[in-house]
């Protein structure tokens, strides 16, 4: 006792040991993770074998398409039916969903790297998980939009295997939507027309439902029942056939920006023409006034060269004259 008390000192305002402090052995219970290690460590080793197994997997592809192109090269007989050959045999084996499914393999990989990451920080410091999670929910936000976008426009551009695995879900889901709506909107016909008083609440119900389904119905037909992107794109191509052609005239000229090609080939296209659409007719226009803009007004020598332009798309413009674009014309036209 005497031992330990002269073990202490006294100062100001402390009291103090030197002697060290017994060993207390540590608890027999065995040692439980967090929960939030345990799905960081799991999000991010899955997307760890996610990104391996992506360039493995493509690593492999590229030695089958290399021996593909092996003993291909000439124009016999014998080199396209041996390269016939391979084709349908890539297709046959499922090459072309293979190679497919690789950037939607990435994808997978980033998302759950990107959940573990977001877990972590919000584990660690509120404030530093709120601007990551932002980001991460505009990446999210980007990329759904762009998966979702070309289901119901035929003519958009981000067209990619996520997006068609989407639309063939979305189908799906519209041919057995279709059917109970169609039960639906026959039922609620038939009972409006059982209805003895059109103005009374039953049957302004069924007539709501009833116009309710169609429009669904609508709505739904727009997704269209298609396996492949170009399948999609051929009918509302030809259908837009007339557009297309004042559009590659024009793309032709703003490629080269060669002013002789409005005459031998912008001038051709257009008269092949009776009018334009009213996008092309506005695209036209600004073409013009960008040709004239720095053309002299009095010198009409140096004019001739696109008077067979101007007036090619004066007289179009005319046939179905547009809001605003007669007068644009006018006004490039030299005084």
């Amino acid at each position: 006792m005497s031992s330990q008390l002269e073990s202490y000192s006294i100062s100001q305002p402390f009291v103090n040991s030197t002697q060290k402090a017994p060993f207390v052995p540590a608890s027999d219970a065995p040692y439980t993770a967090p929960h939030s290690a345990v799905w960081i460590n799991a999000l991010w080793f899955s997307s760890l074998v996610c990104t391996l197994s992506a360039s493995s997997v493509a690593v492999l592809v590229k030695q089958w398409l290399h021996q593909y192109s092996q003993s291909l090269s000439g124009t016999s007989p014998e080199v396209a039916r041996l390269r016939q050959y391979r084709y349908d045999s890539l297709l046959k084996w499922h090459v072309p969903e293979i190679i497919a499914a690789l950037p939607m393999l990435l994808q997978l990989a980033l998302a759950l790297f990107l959940t573990g990451l977001l877990i972590l920080l919000w584990t660690l410091n509120p404030s530093v998980a709120i601007p990551a999670s932002l980001f991460v929910g505009l990446l999210i936000s980007f990329t759904a939009a762009t998966t979702v976008i070309p289901i119901f426009y035929p003519d958009c551009c981000y067209q990619s295997p996520q997006a068609l695995s989407c639309s063939l879900f979305a189908q799906a889901v519209a041919r057995a939507s279709s059917k109970v709506l169609r039960v639906v909107e026959r039922t609620a016909h038939q009972a409006a027309l059982e209805t003895t008083s059109w103005t009374s609440r039953k049957y302004v119900a069924l007539a709501r439902i009833r116009d309710a389904t169609r429009v669904l119905l609508a709505h739904m037909q727009r997704v269209g029942s298609f396996r492949e992107w170009q399948t999609r794109e051929k009918p509302d191509a030809d259908a837009r056939n007339v557009e297309l052609e004042q559009s590659l005239a024009l793309t032709a000229y703003y490629i080269t920006r060669d002013n002789s090609m409005l005459n031998t080939t912008v001038v051709q296209c257009l008269s092949e023409m009776h009018s334009l659409s009213a996008r092309m007719s506005m695209r036209y226009v600004d073409l013009l006034r960008d040709v004239t803009s720095k053309l002299p007004t009095h010198e009409w020598r140096v004019w001739r060269p696109v008077m067979p332009f101007i007036l090619s798309v004066l007289s179009l413009v005319t046939c179905e004259p547009r809001k605003g674009a007669v007068r644009k014309v006018l006004q490039a036209m030299p005084r």
